[in-house]
This record gives structure tokens, sequence and C-alpha cells, in this order.
């Protein structure tokens, strides 16, 4: 492989990505359950006029709930412990130590 492609590699392997896969298969796989569901519903009442009054009311309350799921997850990450540098010395020290070993 070339360098673009094992970066490319590298970069969709990182399990970060694997909420992301999942919760866009839950939505699809949910979008078709839920539109399966309300379809024949719709063909024999006249649901189509209630759920365009819904619809504004639905997208602020995901919007709220998308929002609200993102503010808790960047609040989670502000308290998680990141190591401070090391210092030019420090590194230097390190250093060493590791070809002293071999």
């Amino acid at each position: 492989m070339s360098y673009l492609e094992n970066n490319r590699f590298d970069f969709f392997k990182d399990r970060r990505f694997v909420p992301v896969f999942f919760v866009t298969l839950l939505v699809v796989f949910g979008g078709v359950l839920l539109v399966g569901a309300v379809a024949p519903l719709s063909l024999e009442c006249d649901l189509k006029t209630y759920f365009v009054d819904a619809s504004p009311g639905l997208a602020l309350l995901l919007g709220a709930l998308v929002l609200k799921i993102t503010r808790s997850r960047r609040a989670g990450r502000r308290g998680r412990y990141e190591p401070s540098p090391l210092s030019r010395d420090e590194r230097s020290k390190a250093r060493s130590k590791l070809v002293k070993q071999k």
C-alpha cells in the first residue's frame, strides 16, 4: 500500500468511529421501521395533517436531545486527566535510558 492508502486505513480503523457506525445503523433501520409502521396508519386516516403540525415540535425535541447529548459528552471529556508534556531535560533522560537498555 502506498503512503496515502496506509494513512487512510489508519484513520478509518480508529475505534472511536464504532459508535458513529452503530448510531447510523440504528437511525437507518429505525427510520425504515418507523416509516413501515406509520405508512399504513396514514393511509387509513388522515395522519398527514397531524404530522405536518407536529413536525416542528418533533424537530425541536430532537435538536434539544442532540444538544444535550453533545454537551454531556464534551463535559465528560473535559474532566479527563491529561498528562503534561515532558520537558526537554526529562525527554533526553528518558531517551538515554532507552538507549542504555539495548
